[in-house]
């Protein structure tokens, strides 16, 4: 069993290879040729195309799953039909297998050394991106929650977006830019000295920024993203 898994698992890290390059190429060809005030559209094909590769290993391993073994009954009608009519196609058969034969025979023993020459790279660069959502959450636990007219306005700003959730806006000393964070409870953590450096109305733009990531979902697109990276590092 453990076997057949990693072979599985090693023949889908194979075909995401040519998947991987083809819809990598696809998503080249599409941001080249829309033009670059389509944002929308070029935001939402570039989401569409990672959704296909995260859907394509998937695709693969339900393809490359064994079918159902034949009825016996339905066995026995056709062996009694060859027996009686023709030679079945197996007489006729080479008795050495092909190039392709071969090729195949010997991927399909490769394929779970590959998967076990997989897993620990994709170990460590998940066990990263896990350190970098734990980095995350000790941040937002940390920071202090924005009191006074910024937080008014944030309030004011995500209804004329058209935001239903609740957005807060908090600050933590040693932060180096913005960063949103969540997806059901998002929060907006902005460095401490940023909100007294800036002119009022650059802060409005950048707060404006910030909450067109959270109502464009970017937080949960990225964590798929960095999902991905950390599964196909290859």
């Amino acid at each position: 069993m453990l076997s057949a898994t990693a072979s599985l698992v090693g023949w889908c890290l194979l075909h995401f290879l040519w998947q991987g390059a083809l819809l990598g190429t696809l998503a080249w060809i599409a941001l080249t040729l829309l033009p670059r005030a389509w944002v929308r559209l070029r935001y939402g094909v570039a989401c569409a195309l990672l959704g296909a590769m995260a859907l394509a290993p998937l695709g693969t391993a339900l393809a490359l799953l064994p079918c159902p073994p034949i009825a016996v009954g339905t066995e026995a009608r056709q062996g009694q039909g060859r027996a009686e009519g023709a030679p079945s196609a197996a007489a006729f058969a080479l008795p050495t297998p092909g190039l392709k034969e071969r090729l195949r025979r010997g991927l399909d023993g490769g394929a779970p050394w590959l998967a076990l020459l997989w897993l620990p790279g994709a170990c460590f660069f998940g066990l990263r991106m896990a350190g970098g959502g734990a980095w995350l959450r000790r941040a937002r636990r940390r920071a202090e929650p924005v009191e006074g007219p910024w937080a008014t306005r944030v309030l004011v700003l995500a209804k004329e977006l058209g935001l239903s959730r609740m957005v807060d806006l908090r600050s933590l000393p040693d932060l180096e830019g913005p960063v949103v964070l969540g997806v059901l409870r998002p929060v907006i953590l902005v460095p401490l000295s940023l909100l007294s450096s800036l002119p009022p109305e650059q802060v409005d733009m950048l707060l404006r920024h910030e909450l067109a990531h959270v109502r464009r979902q970017d937080y949960l697109v990225n964590l798929l993203q960095r999902f991905l990276e950390a599964a196909f590092f290859f």
